[in-house]
């Protein structure tokens, strides 16, 4: 509705949206997007996967265990959960547009060949980096076959009508209801984090996702 104000949707019309995690003591309204805003390459959301499972999956299943008398919501809550990060509309840094304050220093993720934890600004461990053939060996691989794999989505796509010929235009289509799209998606978001890594180490060309 930004970019088209005629676009605002009617009267009972059916607007599709999904639930983000959002700041603490965020409001429901404040946590809703639109489904295309979250699978965007980009995108710093994260579903709400404690709402879906708490509003529509354990009451669904509540109704068949509670037959034989379990209690799917005392079972949850004991549950075991890791603590994640997430990110509310304000965006990732908008809290912090300058990274003045010391937590950003300390966010810790892992290594994208070995798993262990690493500082936020690294993308290897430092056993990792070490043997840096067996690094070039491995980025390069995966890059390879992640391309290899957006390749035969695009030809899906191709074959299907949603997506053109010329390579610089892409895949236009965006439709929610195919399964392509979504694997689509997930190759794009996995293949940029390696081609950025590689890119930075000059391992290997720059990969243009948004090509596909």
């Amino acid at each position: 509705m930004r970019a088209d104000p005629r676009a605002e949707p009617r009267y009972a019309e059916r607007v599709p949206y999904v639930v983000i995690h959002g700041e603490p003591g965020a409001r429901l309204v404040d946590m809703v997007v639109d489904p295309l805003e979250i699978l965007a390459v980009n995108s710093p959301y994260r579903l709400n996967d404690l709402y879906y499972i708490n509003k529509q999956i354990i009451p669904a299943l509540q109704r068949v265990f509670g037959l034989v008398g379990g209690d799917l919501n005392r079972w949850f809550s004991e549950m075991p959960r890791p603590a994640r990060e997430a990110f509310g509309k304000c965006g990732v840094h908008a809290l912090n547009p300058q990274r003045t304050r010391i937590d950003y220093y300390y966010l810790s993720k892992h290594c994208i060949l070995c798993g262990e934890l690493v500082q936020a600004s690294t993308h290897l461990c430092s056993k990792c980096s070490e043997n840096k053939t067996a690094v070039v060996a491995a980025i390069t691989g995966r890059t390879s076959k992640l391309e290899r794999e957006m390749q035969h989505l695009v030809a899906i796509c191709r074959h299907c009508g949603g997506g053109d010929w010329l390579v610089e235009s892409g895949v236009k289509c965006n439709s929610l209801a195919c399964l392509v799209f979504y694997e689509r998606r997930k190759v794009q978001k996995e293949l940029q984090g390696l081609s950025a890594v590689a890119t930075d180490k000059g391992f290997y060309p720059k990969c243009m996702v948004e090509w596909f």
